[in-house]
């Protein structure tokens, strides 16, 4: 039988819809090994060495590739994510809940040298991006969170964009997707909002714990090794994208809280 050949947008231009179709790529690869799996989004770097497809094309590139079926994605909030883009491609329960990204060793060699091995290194990301504020957890209690580890021994690498509002005492790093994606590969944990780096973090294999608030369901979101921490009101789970007057939902997360996961987390590595 002829193998068919299926491009599958994602559905925004963010890192994180780029790696959930990372996710969409291993079940269609497990599902439908003799069928090619195309991805096209902003982000085709993220797919380098990637087996579990055919070619990546950014949206430009798009008209490039011949005829074939196409499938533009749609997020419903009732499911998971993953489980819901799978669907939409044919493909049946049970699936894998997680991004892959492939590294070179010679990417892996050069981390490994810019963070010692000696190290306990944690990654960061302050906020999630300018497309909502909602996101974003109290500055002032994430800054007691970094100055908790901090004294324990731990080092701080905070990723990101570099408009992002600075944690204090903390190694900034702002590659590429896959530079940071090779430094979180060496670290033993993530702590951060809903954003790319809890993507990168699922997509490399370490733990994550998430602060998730009240704007969005774990349920629908969480990947495997995410440890969310969930605000439920009578608004929540509210999607909501314009400002939220009081963010009760994050304010009724403190830092102690983010602190008794994460050490839970890290005792047990």
């Amino acid at each position: 039988m002829q193998s068919r050949r299926v491009r599958v947008y994602a559905q925004g231009p963010g890192i994180g819809d780029a790696l959930w179709l990372t996710a969409l790529a291993k079940n269609f690869k497990h599902q439908r090994p003799k069928d090619e799996f195309i991805p096209v989004t902003s982000h085709p770097e993220i797919f380098k060495y990637n087996p579990d497809i055919y070619t990546s094309l950014t949206f430009e590139e798009d008209n490039e590739i011949g005829d074939g079926e196409k499938v533009g994605l749609n997020f419903d909030v009732k499911t998971h994510a993953i489980d819901g883009y799978c669907k939409q491609l044919g493909l049946s329960p049970p699936f894998i809940r997680r991004n892959f990204i492939y590294l070179t060793e010679k990417e892996i060699e050069i981390a490994s040298r810019k963070l010692h091995s000696s190290l306990r290194i944690i990654a960061v990301q302050s906020q999630a991006g300018p497309w909502t504020r909602n996101k974003d957890w109290i500055h002032e209690r994430f800054e007691e969170v970094i100055t908790y580890f901090r004294s324990g021994g731990y080092r701080c690498l905070q990723i990101g964009g570099d408009e992002d509002k600075r944690l204090g005492e903390c190694v900034d790093f702002f590659g590429s997707v896959r530079e940071v994606a090779a430094l979180m590969s060496r670290c033993k944990l993530f702590i951060g909002p809903v954003s790319a780096g809890m993507h990168i973090a699922s997509a490399v294999g370490i733990p994550a714990v998430i602060v998730f608030g009240g704007r969005e369901d774990p349920n629908v979101i969480t990947l495997e090794n995410h440890f969310p921490i969930y605000t439920k009101m009578e608004c929540s789970p509210c999607w909501r994208v314009e400002p939220c007057q009081n963010k009760t939902c994050m304010e009724n997360i403190y830092s102690h809280t983010v602190i008794e996961i994460a050490e839970l987390i890290l005792s047990k590595q």
